[in-house]
């Protein structure tokens, strides 16, 4: 499951639906996109598998910014369990590889940033929903869990469960000029991580206005309001 599979996938759409995305392409500047690409590349089939691994199942016309302050529309989805975003070119899936020239992706009204990140200390790489972009910082991780066929059994009873894929709880980070990426629990806990100086003020704020800090929108008006406290 680990390994990685390259293998070009046919988009299975009408006539029609090719020769519309053809037509949106052929104003692209393919040398924008700066070099590598590479088919599409899979940690596992997806036939047959129940759910979705996909944030957005189809695909959607989306621009791409790149370092180099160039843009581009490319038709886009991305896949939360590889965590990689696909891309049609010449009316084949290719995966996005050279993340060090992309700046950020507008996919579905959401800016995705590819970033280095951390999670219980360690280091990682991929896709971030930007939500606040500050002094301090707030992300969004998607994620997509896979679960294995299970069959059933009799003592004690259970039915037979297919193959997979199931959604599972965003996590949350953040940045500022003292941390780099880092995860935090949007509860009192986490509050404190993000800034024990400003802790008081900034749960007398979600306080008094009702604030859910477990609920998005919530979320960022109170990192909106953290970064008014360090404009102070």
């Amino acid at each position: 499951m680990k390994g990685r599979i390259f293998a070009i996938v046919f988009l299975s759409v009408t006539i029609s639906s090719l020769n519309s995305m053809a037509q949106s392409l052929r104003n692209i500047n393919s040398d924008v996109y700066h070099g590598d690409y590479e088919n599409l590349s899979r940690k596992l089939s997806y036939n047959d598998i129940k759910g979705s691994p996909y944030l957005n199942e189809d695909l959607i016309l989306s621009r791409v910014y790149f370092k180099n302050k160039d843009s581009a529309e490319y038709y886009l989805r991305y896949d939360v369990y590889a965590d990689e975003i696909e891309y049609l070119k010449d009316n084949r899936l290719f995966t996005i590889l050279n993340m060090a020239t992309l700046d950020y992706i507008i996919l579905n009204g959401q800016k995705i940033v590819y970033q280095t990140y951390y999670f219980d200390g360690k280091e990682s790489k991929g896709y971030l929903v930007e939500l606040v972009n500050n002094k301090c910082s707030l992300y969004k991780r998607y994620r997509v869990e896979f679960e294995d066929a299970q069959p059933g059994q009799s003592m004690p009873f259970r039915e037979a469960s297919p193959a997979r894929f199931k959604p599972i709880q965003e996590q949350w980070f953040f940045t500022n000029e003292a941390s780099p990426i880092t995860h935090f629990m949007p509860n009192s806990t986490g509050l404190r991580q993000v800034s024990d100086e400003h802790y008081d003020k900034l749960k007398a704020y979600a306080k008094a206005n009702k604030l859910k800090t477990k609920k998005e929108d919530d979320l960022v008006t109170l990192f909106e309001y953290y970064d008014e406290l360090l404009e102070q």
